[in-house]
């Protein structure tokens, strides 16, 4: 892997030499030491050589292997009983009494935000869709039934109550392209909502908030009516819809997508509302698709017989494809973060051939993250859609099919002591996680519908449109006095939330609500996203992380950017490994035209988090 600045990843004695060793597999599999090194260590912990100064890690070093510490991975909960439908007659009742509300508020949703994304994935002429009319009907949905738990993540403690929701709606929409309608009936509705009661408190009202969110995307179901003038050009409509209701869903509710709401003042205890809003994975799954037997021989243009097909692998909003037929060891690898070891394991086995590209063979029925922590490395049997008649003696004696699986576990530290070696496609070292909170210094008429582009090694990321909050009228406090509270906040010595409120309030003299109002809401960042974004870093050593800002009225320009790119080392020099302040984005207005479409210092507030895959 290179080299990697870290302090923390250092295992050598305080004041002592720090060493360089180098380290090799030997044939029978044990790791050999082959050389070793010394490096002074400077009297100061941070200094303009410490940059220099590095230690070095080779990822063939660590080699992985399955053992009783994974098993303490595994989620210990406590269950609670399970309520029948019955039992939830009280909250069905609770849903129907606000379903005027619901409908109004999703029906505006619709309007404004699902129609922009459909016009934006669908080619022109296409791309004049909107709808006609909306009308989601009176039939409610259902929940139940439910199961409570207790149970810790990202160190707080909680109540989940898992329930499923059931929605056949009797509505019908309508949507217009041009002269042409086209309606939607049927609509249907089944998933898992995921509840959790956090963090619990030991003050009243004892639970501060809840996170609403669905371990795996929702089944989907409707049926489209009219549309034949479209013709083959009916099936670009279809297609596009489907795919934008499901990205929503996913970017919606799907982990590590939630809901958030508290309500208390709960950063007067020093909780962190970041960790709240924005839950980081609890470990990594690497999930290599080793074989599949059931594939059916085909024969190729070159008169050879093969066997071709594909797996479909999803956990939470994260997808991939996987040969089933792998040509090295390296195939069919991935890296999935894994945001709670419940969540569902979706792998669809498809078959290819001359005439289809994508036969159903079979799916994994109920594999979750907990079943691979405990059985890593086994075969799992594909149930078809449809049962499948065997009309021939040797279709019935024919294996049935199945998958090979193999899942390795990793963990996210602050350490960049025990990397791994990747494997194909898995090959990440590290992961940065970025709460992307605001933006200030533009014009209110751009701060609607802006986005943010992060650009490292070859990949690339957009946000989603950022919201429009204006500041309050009634605001008593001064821009310049609350950029001087938060330049306290971020300098601040002090580890606790608590102690760096007590600490500005004794600096300034201003009131503690007063003061806790700019740390934690920001007013003067009218510019709003609430996300939470993952970058995976593949090369520790050199990735470097670009950020520019594009505004709606110059879509896909950069406004404006950072004027230095942010390095792994300057995350790795932060208390933990995490940096948050506000960064400065300097205006290039040539690409603007000219235009000027600021009115103070371009500042971006995020909080970034490093952290390196660790085999311990």
């Amino acid at each position: 892997m290179g080299t990697i600045a870290s302090q923390a990843g250092c295992s050598c004695e305080k004041g002592a030499c720090c060493k360089i060793v180098e380290l090799t597999p030997g044939e029978d599999g044990e790791i050999r030491q082959v050389g070793e090194a010394t490096l002074r260590k400077s009297s100061s912990a941070v200094s303009e050589s410490s940059a220099k100064r590095r230690v070095q890690l080779r990822s063939a070093t660590k080699e992985y292997r399955y053992d009783e510490e994974h098993q303490k991975l595994l989620t210990q909960n406590e269950e609670g009983e399970t309520g029948t439908l019955g039992d939830l007659d009280w909250l069905n009742w609770l849903v129907a009494s606000h379903w005027t509300y619901f409908k109004n508020s999703t029906q505006k949703l619709m309007k404004e935000e699902l129609e922009p994304m459909i016009q934006a994935a669908l080619p022109p002429p296409l791309n004049i869709i909107e709808f006609k009319e909306i009308h989601l009907g009176d039939r409610k949905p259902v929940l139940g039934p439910i199961q409570t738990f207790f149970e810790t993540q990202n160190g707080f403690e909680g109540l989940n109550i898992d329930t499923n929701v059931t929605w056949l709606c009797d509505g019908k929409i309508i949507l217009r392209i041009g002269a042409v309608e086209i309606g939607v009936e049927n609509f249907s509705l089944k998933g898992s909502v995921h509840l959790r009661l956090r963090p619990l408190l030991e003050t009243l009202p004892v639970v501060g908030g809840m996170q609403i969110t669905m371990l795996s995307p929702p089944m989907t179901h409707w049926t489209f009516t009219g549309g034949l003038a479209l013709g083959l050009k009916m099936d670009i409509v279809t297609r596009t819809l489907r795919k934008v209701l499901a990205d929503i869903l996913s970017d919606m509710l799907v982990v590590p997508n939630q809901i958030f709401v508290h309500w208390l003042e709960a950063q007067h205890i020093g909780l962190d509302l970041d960790t709240l809003e924005f839950p980081e994975p609890e470990f990594l799954m690497r999930l290599g698709v080793l074989d599949v037997t059931g594939l059916a021989e085909t024969w190729s243009l070159c008169g050879s017989r093969s066997s071709e097909g594909y797996a479909m692998l999803q956990v939470g909003a994260q997808t991939f494809q996987a040969p089933a037929k792998r040509q090295s060891r390296d195939d069919g690898w991935y890296d999935i973060l894994v945001f709670h070891a419940d969540q569902h394991v979706h792998v669809e086995v498809f078959q290819q051939s001359l005439t289809s590209q994508g036969d159903h063979l079979g799916v994994v029925k109920s594999l979750t993250v907990q079943k691979l922590l405990q059985d890593p490395d086994s075969w799992w049997s594909l149930t078809p859609q449809t049962p499948r008649k065997k009309t021939t003696e040797s279709e019935t004696d024919k294996e049935s099919p199945s998958v090979h699986l193999s899942a390795q576990f990793f963990l996210l530290t602050p350490s960049a002591a025990s990397v791994p070696a990747g494997r194909g496609m898995a090959n990440h070292q590290a992961f940065i996680f970025v709460h992307l909170r605001g933006c200030r210094g533009v014009i209110a008429e751009e701060c609607r519908g802006a986005r943010i582009r992060f650009k490292w090694e070859d990949a690339e990321q957009l946000s989603k449109s950022s919201f429009f909050q204006p500041v309050e009228d009634d605001a008593t406090v001064s821009v310049s006095t609350q950029k001087m509270v938060e330049y306290l906040w971020e300098n601040s010595k002090l580890s606790s939330h608590k102690d760096k409120l007590k600490h500005i309030v004794e600096v300034t003299g201003m009131p503690m609500d007063e003061i806790s109002a700019i740390v934690y809401q920001r007013p003067t960042f009218t510019m709003r996203w609430g996300q939470l974004m993952i970058l995976g870093i593949q090369d520790a050593d050199a990735a470097t992380v670009n950020i520019s800002l594009e505004l709606p009225s110059l879509r896909g320009v950069s406004y404006a950017s950072l004027e230095q790119p942010i390095t792994l080392e300057d995350l790795m020099a932060q208390p933990d490994w995490v940096m948050d302040r506000h960064l400065v984005l300097k205006p290039d207005l040539a690409m603007s035209g000219g235009t000027i479409m600021h009115t103070d210092s371009v500042e971006l507030n995020a909080r970034f988090k490093l952290r390196c895959v660790s085999i311990r």
